[in-house]
């Protein structure tokens, strides 16, 4: 039985603070809630639903991603196909960040380009090996591993850097695709990055390291310049 149902979308724009209302009637025609159950019954030779159910969205029914499936009759028909999924309604924080990525900006990528196994992701440890994977499935490993920083992190060192640490994670900059030299931002972000590990002392002597980079580069004239 068809059931005219009121919703109230919330559009969130880069103010936190600030969200637009407006009003939007559909037609929706469930007679009952959506269970994982019943997807699995057609996208159960896609998806696994045993290892869906133990990851990190596992708690999640498949609507509350899907959120455009109104019309189960239409879907399981194919008259209707819902839109690509929408990650920031709960990943709000990451979703803000990604909007001024390289990534997003210039190679227009979906969540999905990196989070290829959605469906069985499990929680993050923070494992920094798990980021030079997944950065290396589309960059040159041998960048990285020319830098120096991958012995440290594959001995089980977290304080190693890894290329979240430099180059952000998901707000990473369009630095390197300028087609031209550095900007003055650029130059000021990286020298920012490197002198947060190695103008930290402690770090340094914890890892059998000194300071000294950064000292004798503060020395020359490129640095006085920059002061």
């Amino acid at each position: 039985m068809m059931r005219l149902l009121l919703i109230i979308f919330i559009f969130f724009y880069s103010s936190p603070s600030f969200a637009e209302f407006r009003e939007v009637k559909i037609n929706v025609n469930m007679k009952r809630p959506l269970f994982t159950t019943d997807c699995l019954k057609c996208h159960g030779s896609t998806i696994d639903g045993m290892k869906y159910a133990n990851s990190v969205h596992g708690p999640n029914a498949c609507s509350s991603c899907h959120v455009d499936i109104i019309d189960f009759e239409k879907h399981t028909k194919r008259i209707y196909i819902p839109a690509k999924v929408d990650c920031g309604p709960c990943h709000q924080k990451e979703a803000k960040d990604y909007l001024g990525s390289v990534h997003h900006t210039k190679s227009h990528f979906d969540c999905i380009e990196c989070h290829s196994d959605i469906h069985y992701l499990g929680k993050w440890d923070r494992s920094k090996v798990e980021i030079i994977n997944k950065c290396t499935s589309c960059h040159s490993r041998e960048d990285y591993v020319e830098s120096g920083h991958d012995k440290a992190i594959l001995k089980g060192n977290q304080e190693s850097a890894v290329c979240s640490d430099c180059h952000g994670l998901h707000d990473t900059r369009l630095f390197h695709t300028l087609g031209r030299g550095y900007s003055l931002e650029a130059r000021e972000f990286y020298t920012k990055a490197c002198f947060k590990c190695h103008g930290d002392k402690d770090l340094m002597k914890r890892n059998n390291l000194t300071t000294i980079a950064v000292e004798t580069y503060e020395e020359t004239l490129h640095g006085k310049i920059r002061k």
